[in-house]
């Protein structure tokens, strides 16, 4: 019977929808859609009984089409192993809970279009052979694509906290739209063609900021589920955190009323950036992928493949190191180096203070080394908590790992004439090879010596005030012991600096013995920092 009130497609011959029909109604229905007629269950209530009654021994786990389009689920949702043998349509549904489609076969398309996932949406082991278009869908948690298989190219548009796709298949490569703040890991998966990964422009985070003036935190009030605009190509998701990010140490819930909608109140460190982020590729050949307005800050690349084939477009928002040391500047890097530097700090300052091996939490020696590991791995650099069981692995790499991964990194950047984004990668690998234990010795002064006077070539400001330094150290020097006969500053100065280029030749001065030794020092190392000056610059300006 009908129910007033009732979204429900109706059912003919009967008055009422799947969810309102007699059991023997219901049974009558189900022969019908087994005979190869089209499952109808758009703007349903399906309860986890109704569930169970329209799909448990009626189709043999071969579902014939059907259209959910509009409908609720109720709790959990399981159609784990089903095989789907034509279109299955869930535009605009609601699961309210967690859903799995493990081991599904999707024979024919599966539309997701403005679907929302209170809970994880489960697709691992599942088979997509004709599906070409997922999207857009929010879901609350996690989207877990482990050891899924697309055979055909395919768009997935999707907003969720995570994003997993461990040993996935793409056999004609993938193009993954992500909402703001998503996180994808892409470990040991296949890309059979060219795939790109990038922001998708159906989702926007809408929220209410409160800032104490006390207070560096911010309140992100986060409606559940999400909403369709005026615009039906458009959707609005507040915000999808599960957890708190690597970020938080804590995360503050409360739920209030807000015109008849659930809030959640999440208090964190304002972010940086409402970019979705790439947390792995480790495993992955990334040849022909291409990754464009995503942040890389937390990204690990350390054990991709083809990483020279990589490109990365866009401005992607790779982390820039912090001024926190000395003769240290801002520049990109990858994770890798910042997880490999925090552990050199932790065991250089237990070398230096061998009496602070052991700290307790809160005390000073405690803030101490925090403070210390923060300069090099800051809270934009790591992962979220809810999501690191998904990673491999969370130890450090080797030095010569982070070397290798900045080499193809570098390489990429350099095969599209980008001389200015390679430099920065070729900054990070020489800074590697430096702290390599396998360095020798000798080597690694040669490499600091580098570092200091120019930045391995590609700092033109150090090469500059390298060649000052020198001008000015040198013709102090001259004053004092250069001439024969005393010579002002100024004279000493002028003389400094025409002897540091081979272009003039300096003015006929008495110099003595000392002073011929100074002169002949100063035309070996002006034109050396003038040309790493030179070169630093052309490194920085070349197109």
């Amino acid at each position: 019977m009908s129910q007033p009130g009732c979204a429900g497609a109706r059912i003919p011959p009967n008055e009422g929808c799947l969810g309102h029909l007699a059991p023997d109604q219901v049974a009558t229905y189900l022969r019908e859609v087994a005979r190869g007629n089209e499952l109808d269950g758009r703007g349903v209530q399906f309860s986890k009984q109704l569930l169970h009654r329209v799909f448990a021994g009626n189709f043999l786990g071969r579902i014939p089409a059907a259209c959910f389009d509009g409908a609720t689920f109720e709790g959990d949702t399981n159609f784990d192993g089903m095989i789907f043998e034509g279109d299955i349509h869930f535009r605009g549904a609601h699961f309210l809970g967690n859903t799995s489609f493990d081991g599904a076969v999707f024979k024919r398309s599966l539309d997701l279009q403005n679907t929302t996932f209170g809970g994880n949406l489960i697709l691992s082991k599942a088979r997509f052979e004709s599906t070409h278009h997922l999207g857009p869908f929010l879901v609350r948690k996690h989207l877990v694509l482990d050891r899924a298989v697309f055979e055909r190219a395919v768009v997935i548009d999707a907003a969720a906290f995570g994003v997993t796709c461990d040993m996935t298949i793409f056999a004609k490569g993938v193009t993954l739209l992500l909402g703001p703040r998503s996180h994808l890991i892409f470990e040991r998966s296949t890309l059979g063609g060219s795939s790109f990964v990038g922001q998708s422009n159906h989702f926007t985070l809408k929220r209410d900021l409160e800032r104490d003036p006390d207070e560096s935190d911010f309140d992100f009030f986060i409606r559940q589920g999400a909403a369709k605009s005026d615009d039906e190509n458009y959707f609005y998701a507040e915000d999808w955190f599960d957890k708190s990010p690597a970020l938080l140490d804590d995360v503050i819930c409360s739920v209030s009323s807000r015109e008849s909608e659930s809030y959640m109140s999440y208090q964190f460190h304002l972010f940086d950036s409402a970019r979705p982020r790439v947390l792995s590729l480790r495993e992955t050949d990334v040849a022909g992928l291409t990754i464009s307005h995503v942040d890389l800050a937390a990204c690990r690349f350390v054990g991709a493949f083809n990483l020279d084939r990589l490109r990365l477009e866009g401005g992607p928002a790779l982390f820039s190191v912090a001024r926190g040391g000395r003769w240290t500047t801002g520049r990109q890097s990858i994770v890798e180096e910042q997880l490999y530097r925090r552990r050199l700090a932790f065991v250089q300052y237990v070398s230096w203070k061998p009496n602070r091996s052991t700290v307790a939490f809160g005390s000073r020696n405690a803030n101490e080394l925090f403070k210390l590991q923060d300069v090099w791995f800051p809270a934009r650099c790591r992962v979220p908590r809810s999501l690191e069981s998904f990673l491999k692995t969370m130890e450090p790499p080797e030095a010569e790992e982070v070397v290798s991964a900045y080499r193809g990194l570098r390489k990429a950047r350099e095969d599209i004439k980008d001389e200015p984004g390679a430099a920065d990668f070729y900054y990070g690998e020489m800074e590697m090879r430096r702290l390599s234990p396998w360095t020798r010795r000798g080597e690694r002064l040669l490499l600091w010596l580098y570092r200091i006077v120019s930045g391995y070539g590609v700092r033109a400001s150090r090469a500059l005030i390298s060649l000052a330094v020198t001008v000015v150290a040198f013709a102090l020097l001259l004053e004092r012991w250069g001439f024969r006969e005393r010579k002002s500053l100024l004279s000493s100065l002028l003389f400094s600096a025409q002897s540091t280029t081979s272009l003039l030749r300096p003015p006929d001065l008495a110099t003595t013995e000392i002073g011929d030794w100074i002169n002949l020092t100063l035309r070996l190392l002006g034109p050396l920092f003038f040309g790493l000056f030179l070169v630093s610059l052309r490194a920085r300006i070349k197109r």
